[in-house]
């Protein structure tokens, strides 16, 4: 999960000109500061926007013969804006953000090194407005591996 904390930690509103990008060049619409954070956070908790919270990893392995083990990683994510402006496009900035980093995560050297065979975000949410002029966010990312 670390792994995971220190990708996300790279949205900087910079590009990715990675060769081994899943989408390249991808330009980060959004900058989080550093402000990621491997334990979920209440919205009272936070000075500082936007932020993304990783939590809840639920971790479990199938058996599929030969001696061969996959592990599965259930994590959720949960991202908090503040905008000035429209705070839904905010938030939608911060989603294809994470999307690139979760779905690029597979491709990366450390993620190599782990055996990572697939990672996608699995659903999405958002709070719709509803706590205008803050936006909440939430995530469930699965990532596969080898064991």
């Amino acid at each position: 999960m670390s792994n995971l904390v220190s990708a996300l930690k790279e949205i900087n509103t910079s590009t990715d000109t990675s060769p081994l990008a899943y989408r390249q060049p991808y330009t980060y619409q959004s900058n989080v500061f550093d402000n990621v954070f491997n334990k979920y956070k209440f919205m009272d908790e936070i000075n500082d926007f936007p932020c993304v919270c990783v939590y809840n990893v639920v971790d479990s392995i199938t058996h599929s013969g030969s001696n061969i083990k996959y592990g599965t990683l259930s994590i959720n994510i949960r991202g908090y804006v503040r905008s000035s402006g429209d705070v839904i496009t905010d938030c939608e900035k911060l989603v294809d953000d994470i999307e690139y980093v979760v779905n690029s995560f597979r491709y990366r050297e450390s993620s190599r090194n782990l055996c990572v065979v697939d990672s996608r975000v699995l659903t999405l949410e958002t709070d719709e407005g509803l706590f205008d002029p803050f936006g909440v966010i939430n995530l469930e990312v699965q990532i596969n591996y080898e064991r």
